[in-house]
Formats: C-alpha cells, sequence, structure tokens
C-alpha cells in the first residue's frame, strides 16, 4: 500500500496488521525522512541513529516530516 509523503508534516496509520520495526519500513526511503514521531512523543530520527519507538503498531498514527516529498510503501 503506497502512501504519498509530501515535504513537511504529515500524519499516517499504519495499515498493516503485524507490528514491524519502524525502521525496516522507511529504509527505503530514510534519506528523505527527517523524523518520525508516535503519540507518545516516541521518535524515530535517522539521522542521528534514534530509534525510541521501535515496532509500529496496527491501528497506531504517526507525525512524519519529510525533507523532500517521497512514497511509503507497506
Amino acid at each position: 500500500s503506497p502512501i504519498t509523503l509530501q515535504a513537511g508534516w504529515s500524519i499516517i496509520g499504519y495499515l498493516r496488521q503485524i507490528p514491524a520495526d519502524i525502521s525496516q519500513m522507511f529504509s527505503d526511503i530514510t534519506q528523505n525522512t527527517e523524523i518520525v514521531k508516535d503519540e507518545l512523543g516516541n521518535v524515530y530520527w535517522p539521522q542521528y541513529s534514534v530509534n525510541n519507538i521501535g515496532n509500529m503498531l496496527p491501528g497506531k498514527g504517526y507525525q512524519v516530516k519529510m525533507n523532500v516529498g517521497d512514497v511509503l510503501n507497506y
């Protein structure tokens, strides 16, 4: 399921039915991803190798800030 992410902030839902590591989910677009936040304020910040989110969870939403627009594929 492709999700188009524009440059700047977006809010996305996690569409898969099983948890998966956020670094794996964003691996194809890491170079364009600034930061991802969950509802608790945990972050995935690839530029600084910070991953406090761990697994993305079914039914949860995430704030994503992109440096450049890209497409996230689940």
